[in-house]
């Protein structure tokens, strides 16, 4: 199983938990992205994962975004779409594994973070979760297809009022979301998956 410094994979019983650790906020920079294209190729190709976590972390965050740091030493709009692209290819990779993906959504859940727990099959969101699409805030679009990913999940009529800033779960559109919990620890999230696993 691909494990690096960052994208650290476990598996036990058929239940693959992936965990971004990257604090403070477990932003994606590209190494992050690379990480996780590695992880999904990994969990495609092993027939003994039935159904895989992605979590964050820590305690405070999911994925808070994108690595804004690294967003601002991009040195062309070529270098930017070809960061973009690569999100972009990750996140479609995830949606298309193959098997259930549910993300354990632990804190913030902001930007690509967002995106990426909208690849998920489906989404366990605790009641300290956070979401939002905030890039417009800093003058840019959502980079990893949250402009499409809203409104497939939500609806057409409520994707405008996806909110820009971070608001708490039981303030997302609906659609979002198919799990509220006020536990969304990784033992609860287990159990769920070896459930789908079964199914």
């Amino acid at each position: 199983m691909s494990t690096g410094p960052i994208v650290k994979v476990s598996v036990e019983e058929g239940v693959a938990i992936v965990t971004i650790d990257r604090p403070p906020v477990n932003a994606l920079n590209r190494q992050t992205i690379q990480e996780l294209d590695q992880m999904v190729t990994s969990l495609k190709a092993d027939q003994a994962v039935k159904v895989v976590i992605l979590t964050g972390g820590g305690s405070f965050a999911f994925v808070a975004g994108a690595d804004i740091k690294e967003i601002s030493q991009l040195r062309s709009g070529q270098e930017a779409a070809e960061v973009a692209a690569q999100g972009q290819a990750v996140i479609m990779k995830i949606q298309r594994l193959g098997k259930p993906v549910i993300a354990a959504i632990n804190g913030v859940c902001l930007g690509g973070g967002n995106e990426l727990a909208m690849a998920c099959h489906l989404r366990i969101a605790g009641d300290r979760a956070r979401f939002g699409q905030p890039e417009i805030s800093l003058g840019i679009m959502p980079g990893f297809g949250g402009t499409q990913r809203v409104p497939g999940l939500v609806g057409e009529k409520q994707a405008p009022g996806t909110p820009r800033r971070a608001v708490s779960n039981a303030r997302m559109p609906c659609g979002l979301q198919v799990r509220r919990l006020a536990d969304s620890s990784q033992p609860r999230c287990v159990s769920i998956c070896r459930a789908a696993g079964s199914s």
